[in-house]
């Protein structure tokens, strides 16, 4: 039988963190615009001539997986997605494709002033807070993978292979089964692969487990490295190791506690044969997302203290009652974004408590599910910092 939301500690606490990933949700307006802009710009690649005409066009990364974190004030939110054309990339310089790309978007006097040159694509950099990251890329067809996409770059100096798609349908492998009571209606929405559509951006109480719990860290990443932004680890470094680590737990809180107890088991079973800790995308092993880590291990270490200091914040949180909690929540996660979870909360309980379902556990403070002794009358719902 499924628990009220404060029946016990767990299901407090997962609750609490179910409502913060729901503050971290896109607003309708961003969402909105995010929808318009791809509509536009997709429409705009598909119906040109030359190279790029009837591309095929979707998206990767975050929205994608359905793992957008709201950006903080002053952040920029960003759309990542692929154009890929069926061309013999290796009778093509790398530059090549780039440099077509660039061009045909600068020809269109909307977005001329907003193209910026990035190693892997071109950003459409507007003055919103907001930017899409265009890739453009060949398919690599030696193996009969239509997802194998081979991508131009300026870095490397040459061509590099990546596999987006495969690793947006590994990721949904994780949570997704034949027997989810979701799939009817949530697997549809992230099996796309066509232009000028996004994936179904899914109400929050759809989205699983896993999903929310690579919100909440993403989230705490950025907040941790509030002024060391150049030693964060990427978003893609950690959805694939919360994803890799997952193993099927039924709530954000259990998931949360044991990806976190199995982060420093993974980097420890390395130490022990000797071996770099890397990430790779887990459809393609020699696609490697930690590169960086060999010529910059201040990434590496800065990467082990973050995880270090994720399980001290669960420790304590686990630990924490009342004020004290609630100050670790608004520190780590944001006020805005625990003030938000807590008055859904509050909403939710006076709710049950209007329909008699609720009442107060003696000794606890905690809304539940009662009746007879261990059932006081309701008072009203006013959360108190020594809860």
């Amino acid at each position: 039988m499924r628990k009220l939301v404060t029946e016990d500690r767990k299901a407090y606490l997962d609750d609490i963190l179910k409502r913060i990933t729901e503050s971290l949700q896109l607003n309708p307006s961003r969402r909105k615009l995010v929808e318009e802009r791809y509509d536009a710009v997709s429409s705009f690649i598909e119906e040109s001539e030359g190279m790029f005409h009837n591309a095929e066009i979707y998206a990767q990364g975050s929205y994608r997986l359905g793992t957008t974190v709201r950006p903080r004030q002053g952040e920029e939110y960003d759309l990542d997605f692929v154009v890929q054309i069926n061309k013999d990339w290796q009778s093509m310089p790398f530059q090549q494709i780039y440099k077509e790309f660039k061009s045909l978007m600068k020809s269109n006097g909307n977005w001329e002033k907003l193209v910026k040159e990035k190693s892997r694509c071109i950003r459409l950099d507007y003055a919103d807070e907001f930017h899409m990251d265009i890739i453009p890329t060949c398919t690599e067809s030696s193996y009969g993978d239509p997802n194998r996409i081979m991508v131009p770059d300026k870095k490397e100096h040459s061509w590099v292979i990546s596999n987006p798609e495969g690793y947006a349908k590994w990721f949904e492998n994780k949570y997704i089964s034949q027997s989810s009571i979701y799939l009817h209606n949530f697997y549809e929405g992230m099996e796309i692969r066509a232009a000028q559509e996004l994936p179904k951006d899914d109400p929050n109480y759809l989205k699983q487990p896993l999903q929310h719990a690579v919100q909440l860290i993403k989230r705490y990443r950025d907040i941790y490295f509030e002024r060391r932004e150049h030693l964060a680890p990427s978003s893609i470094v950690l959805t694939t190791l919360v994803g890799q680590l997952y193993n099927g737990e039924d709530s954000i809180y259990e998931t949360m506690n044991q990806v976190i107890e199995r982060f420093e088991l993974a980097v420890a079973k390395k130490k022990r044969s000797y071996q770099q800790f890397h990430i790779s995308n887990p459809v393609l092993p020699e696609e490697i997302f930690t590169k960086e880590w060999e010529e910059k291990p201040e990434l590496f270490a800065a990467f082990i203290e973050f995880i270090k200091a994720l399980k001290d914040l669960w420790r304590k949180l686990n630990e924490s009652y009342g004020r004290d909690l609630f100050e670790l929540f608004k520190s780590h996660f944001g006020s805005g974004v625990f003030e938000n979870a807590m008055r859904s909360q509050g909403e939710y309980v006076q709710k049950m408590r209007d329909k008699h379902q609720t009442g107060i556990h003696v000794g606890s403070g905690m809304a539940g599910g009662l009746s007879g002794k261990d059932k006081q009358k309701d008072k009203a719902n006013i959360f108190h910092a020594d809860l």
